[in-house]
């Protein structure tokens, strides 16, 4: 490896998105794993049924990319975690604060077959 490739990997964040159905959270890291700063929704102003939109997830992204770049990353990493509405919407707000994506890697845990699921509610 170059020493131009190994500055770029210094200086490249990690962004953990963990989209639920009721709420965004994304946790902002140092490539070794030290937490920067975590973002919910509520925490950036949505309260209530609110915190499961799409418009949550792109501001919690949105604010989250701002301190990013006010720290001097440029480059960042997402991994996604969940099924929820704010998934891609984050990536958006993480993209529109300046900061270039360098990968997209998907954790979501899947059982293969594991415990049983609870009921489905019936409304």
């Amino acid at each position: 490896m170059s020493l131009s490739n190994l500055s770029q990997i210094a200086k490249t964040a990690v962004a953990h998105v963990l989209a639920t159905s009721n709420n965004t959270f994304v946790t902002v890291t140092t490539p070794k794993g030290k937490v920067m700063k975590i973002f919910s929704a509520g925490l950036v102003g949505f309260k209530k049924c609110r915190r499961g939109t799409s418009l949550a997830g792109f501001t919690v992204g949105y604010e989250a990319g701002k301190v990013v770049k006010d720290r001097g990353y440029s480059l960042i990493e997402v991994r996604l975690k969940g099924f929820g509405v704010g998934r891609e919407s984050a990536i958006q707000g993480l993209n529109r604060a300046g900061l270039n994506i360098v990968g997209f890697y998907d954790v979501t845990p899947v059982p293969h077959n594991g415990s049983r699921p609870p009921k489905a509610r019936r409304l």
